[in-house]
């Protein structure tokens, strides 16, 4: 009686033993699983990070070369700008040259009209 109250406890006590093992099995099966998803998560993670930061440095540049075309047309712009005030500067004084001029012209138009004047009272 005592042995077979003794073999039904070693048979549960196997039994638990047996069971407690498939569940030490399954649960580092699902820990493994786990591991193994995070890394991939985490390698999917340093991908799209890797993107990110190409994407990052293309922007960057083109933002450096939005900036330099920027600083380019300001540049060209002010430069324009000095050659239109000098322009206008030499077209005002070539408009009072030109105004001199036809006074001078004038002035010696109306000397030569006198003179021819005096000669034809001379001559009559």
């Amino acid at each position: 009686d005592a042995l077979r109250t003794l073999e039904s406890e070693i048979r549960g006590i196997t039994n638990e033993r047996d069971s407690l093992a498939q569940r030490v099995r399954t649960l580092s099966a699902a820990i493994e699983s786990l591991h193994s998803s995070q890394g991939a998560k985490d390698a999917e993670i340093k991908t799209l990070e890797t993107r990110l930061e190409e994407v990052r440095l293309v922007h960057s540049k083109n933002v450096e070369d939005l900036q330099g075309d920027i600083d380019r047309a300001v540049t060209e712009r002010d430069a324009l700008t000095c050659q239109v005030k000098e322009l206008m500067i030499s077209q005002s004084t070539n408009e009072r040259r030109s105004q001199n001029m036809e006074s001078s012209i004038e002035v010696e138009r109306l000397k030569h009209a006198n003179t021819m004047a005096e000669l034809q009272s001379v001559f009559d």
